[in-house]
């Protein structure tokens, strides 16, 4: 299953479109909820699917969308997942931007050391 699996995240991404781009928020949404995966199961799964951002203004979109998920986020595991896959994208300067200009959505969640940490390996 996880073979296929594969393979067929292999072939989306090869699409002109990129389906998995458009997928990976709600993917993010859905993992994060389920109580049932564990923190390393989830950052192997994004790491695998995240490998499929290639493009600058992929990265860029998907730092803005993750982090005003931040807002709506119902406790400190979904905040931890979305810093990891901030955090796992390429930076630009444009995601910079993004993130300093969207801080208010996610500054008091700064205070657990895992966020803090995903957050700072952004700046480095």
């Amino acid at each position: 299953l996880a073979d296929m699996s594969r393979l067929l995240f292999n072939e989306l991404s090869k699409r002109s479109n990129n389906p998995v781009y458009n997928l990976i928020p709600d993917v993010v949404g859905q993992m994060s909820v389920d109580e049932s995966i564990k923190a390393k199961e989830f950052k192997t799964i994004m790491s695998f699917l995240l490998s499929f951002i290639t493009k600058d203004k992929q990265s860029d979109g998907l730092v803005d969308k993750l982090v005003k998920r931040f807002e709506a986020a119902p406790n400190i595991k979904v905040k931890r997942d979305l810093a990891f896959c901030i955090g796992s994208l390429k930076v630009t300067e444009k995601s910079i931007k993004i993130l300093l200009d969207q801080h208010k959505l996610y500054h008091s969640a700064l205070y657990d050391d895992d966020v803090y940490g995903h957050f700072q390996s952004v700046l480095k």
